[in-house]
């Protein structure tokens, strides 16, 4: 028979399987909580749509992805809005057109710059125009002072003293010998240079009504003095016939050569162009004087000293005074213009200054195969103006107007671009015609030969130094 359990055992086991289910209730509770936040941050995490999947493909940038989703929510289908395609397939096709815009202006930029270098040697030109300005402007330009050139004169007698010291001696040498013996189209230089033609001596003068007297200050005494200012404000035009040049033999018919100077309009003088200085811009008329590089030495000499006393460049009216010439260099095949003034300010002010541009003169035998290439270079001005045109028509199509295409900085400086070029053939192709007509063609006359503007305008072809 059994024996019956103690009457204390009943609830001393009963403690122990309660602490028991205690521990496993609250691992279970724990495990709860841990998948129940498993679960919400599953909840809460964001996923891509299949929508911005494809856009992500696409590689697009910028797109509002919440429009992405709703579109795909209430139509049920994944679906691309229109602008974003038409955006994606804008950037891919413009990625494309810069690779193969890169292919063609690596070869645009190499003609480009054998364009601009090609047919003469430029270090070998800038040493010529040295040699020149070396000659004429580096020399003392006073026989009493060793130290002072021509950028040192500051009043007109000490032009007219470098014209004696140095202009005449540095063009007419040696001045020894007759002028028969010094007779030809072209007067040997220093370098191998050619004188071509004549010197011209130019000043302008201005009236002596070029400005008016301050009424409340001189009221009517106009003994007080003569008002002079600009000579754009009005210019002397005075025909001086009193004097003969000794150049040339006083004859019963009298020319314009034989007078020692009188005024000439602009549209008279022969060709000529006018200078920009540093007071203000100059025409190319005034009173002229041509004296012709077959004369001799001392009878130039004979002729400045006849001028300074007249006087040719007056110390009170005279605004602008200058010689002008051109040479040639047969090696370089190249032409050389050079005007040496002076600028006289109202003030009294005497400012020396020099303008030498180098250029070169189209001719066939010489520049047939520049000629080939210029049109080689002129096939890449017209890809880009093509380009330019279709972007302005595919521009007008997807904007609908032309304004803000205008407005782009880049193609701002893409118009510019396009127009300089096309000036710049546009000027070249006028070079060409007016070099046909042998302008600067030997024989040389014994007269002062000009050129017309553009063949000495800074362009492509041209070499400046001014001083």
């Amino acid at each position: 028979m059994a024996t019956p359990a103690p009457a204390d055992a009943a609830p001393q086991f009963e403690g122990v399987s309660f602490a028991v289910s205690s521990k496993i209730a609250k691992k279970q509770s724990i495990r709860v909580r841990k998948e129940s936040m498993r679960l919400k941050k599953e909840a809460t995490k964001e996923y891509p749509s299949p929508a911005r999947e494809a856009f992500a493909c696409l590689g697009t940038e910028g797109i509002d992805a919440a429009e992405v989703d709703s579109t795909a929510s209430t139509s049920g289908v994944v679906s691309v809005p229109l602008p974003a395609v038409l955006t994606v397939l804008e950037r891919k096709i413009a990625k494309s057109s810069l690779s193969t815009d890169l292919l063609v202006y690596i070869p645009f930029m190499i003609a480009f710059t054998v364009f601009l270098t090609n047919g003469r040697d430029v270090t070998e030109v800038f040493y010529s125009v040295q040699a020149i300005k070396e000659e004429l402007l580096s020399q003392p330009a006073t026989p009493y002072d060793a130290y002072k050139t021509f950028a040192d004169v500051k009043s007109i007698s000490e032009y007219n003293a470098w014209l004696r010291t140095v202009f005449v001696p540095s063009l007419y040498h040696p001045c020894v010998g007759n002028e028969s013996s010094l007779a030809s189209s072209a007067r040997p230089y220093k370098g191998n240079h050619l004188l071509l033609g004549a010197v011209r001596l130019r000043t302008i003068l201005a009236s002596n009504n070029s400005c008016t007297l301050d009424s409340a200050l001189f009221g009517g005494d106009r003994g007080a003095g003569v008002c002079r200012g600009s000579h754009h404000d009005g210019e002397s035009v005075e025909l001086r016939f009193g004097r003969y040049n000794p150049l040339y033999p006083v004859s019963l018919e009298k020319t314009k050569e034989s007078y020692l100077y009188q005024h000439t309009p602009c549209s008279e003088a022969a060709g000529g162009q006018y200078i920009v200085g540093d007071v203000t811009w100059y025409h190319c008329g005034g009173y002229i004087v041509d004296v012709p590089f077959s004369k001799a030495c001392d009878a130039v000499l004979s002729l400045v000293d006849l001028l300074e006393a007249a006087p040719f460049v007056d110390e009170e009216r005279a605004r602008f005074a200058s010689v002008e010439f051109f040479l040639h260099h047969p090696a370089l095949h190249t032409f050389t213009s050079v005007k040496i003034y002076i600028e006289i300010s109202p003030s009294g002010a005497v400012i020396p200054a020099a303008q030498l541009r180098s250029f070169l003169v189209w001719t066939e035998s010489d520049s047939k195969g520049n000629t080939i290439f210029d049109f080689f270079f002129f096939a890449f001005v017209l890809y880009y103006l093509y380009k330019y045109v279709r972007d302005c028509i595919l521009h007008k199509r997807s904007k609908g107007s032309l304004i803000s295409f205008f407005l782009d900085v880049w193609n701002l400086l893409e118009t510019a671009n396009l127009l300089i070029f096309l000036v710049v053939f546009a000027l070249r192709w006028t070079w060409w015609d007016v070099s046909k007509q042998k302008l600067t063609a030997f024989p040389y006359s014994p007269k002062y030969r000009t050129l017309p503007f553009f063949f000495y305008f800074c362009m492509s072809t041209c070499f400046v130094e001014n001083t």
